[in-house]
């Protein structure tokens, strides 16, 4: 999927909330989202409606397609519409044509909610423990090695608490916090000479396939988050989003190093 350097519209957006851009392609969106806060919020709510869609409707692919559903795929019109968009949200959207007023519940559910679990959670913890003076963090940075092999037993995976000298930021410590009804989260917090904080949040059983960044803006701070083999990170800050953008891709590099 490719377009003209110069044309950044809804399609291309869309193609970048469903991952089905290239490289490239995937590239110019983001850079173009970080000079476009109009199409950021786009991005961001589709993307939280898309996440929150998938969770409460999981798609059951053992599950015989109903005989109206297959009427509606058959008529081009619908299914070219339905191609141009990810599988399982053109189904959702299908039943909700065939359903009536299941489009506008979907609406209400998720309409004044658009963060899912993983941003949502990020953003408060690092509201709740940024803001500590004597207990922002459970073990400190000078314990550094026990930290690390604590959280990543706790978590079942080899954790790393990144380096971000290079961006002025220094390692503060970290803690275990709960996540959802049963998983466990990780979070990583520092700090430059300005106190200026920034938290790095790892939660385990984090659903579905692996993404790209995704940013948000909630209640002053900047947040970027993504998934990887189950694991869900997001890494949050007071500053903004261009500022943030390169400290979350070298966190991204050292994690997957």
């Amino acid at each position: 999927m490719s377009q003209p350097e110069s044309i950044i519209d809804d399609a291309l957006l869309h193609g970048y909330v469903d991952g089905q851009l290239t490289a490239a392609d995937r590239a110019r969106v983001e850079a173009h989202l970080l000079q476009d806060a109009e199409a950021a919020r786009k991005v961001e709510a589709w993307g939280a409606q898309a996440d929150a869609l998938r969770a409460a409707f999981p798609l059951d692919e053992s599950e015989p397609v109903p005989a109206a559903m297959r009427a509606v795929f058959a008529r081009p019109s619908l299914l070219d519409h339905a191609r141009s968009i990810a599988p399982r949200l053109a189904a959702l959207l299908l039943v909700a044509i065939l359903g009536g007023g299941a489009g506008w519940w979907g609406h209400a559910r998720f309409g004044g909610n658009p963060l899912p679990p993983l941003p949502r959670e990020a953003a408060r913890a690092h509201a709740i423990y940024t803001a500590e003076v004597l207990h922002a963090v459970e073990v400190p940075a000078s314990e550094e090695k026990h930290l690390v092999a604590w959280l990543s037993k706790r978590l079942g995976t080899q954790l790393k608490a990144p380096y971000l000298g290079n961006a002025g930021f220094n390692l503060v410590g970290g803690r275990l916090l709960p996540a959802g009804r049963k998983d466990l989260a990780a979070q990583f917090m520092y700090e430059n000479p300005r106190g200026e904080r920034l938290t790095l949040y790892i939660r385990d059983g984090e659903p579905g396939e692996d993404s790209s960044f995704r940013v948000t803006e909630e209640n002053g701070a900047t947040g970027f988050y993504w998934v990887d083999n189950g694991y869900g990170y997001a890494l949050v800050g007071p500053l903004r989003r261009d500022a943030m953008l390169p400290i979350a891709r070298e966190v991204y590099a050292q994690l997957i190093n």
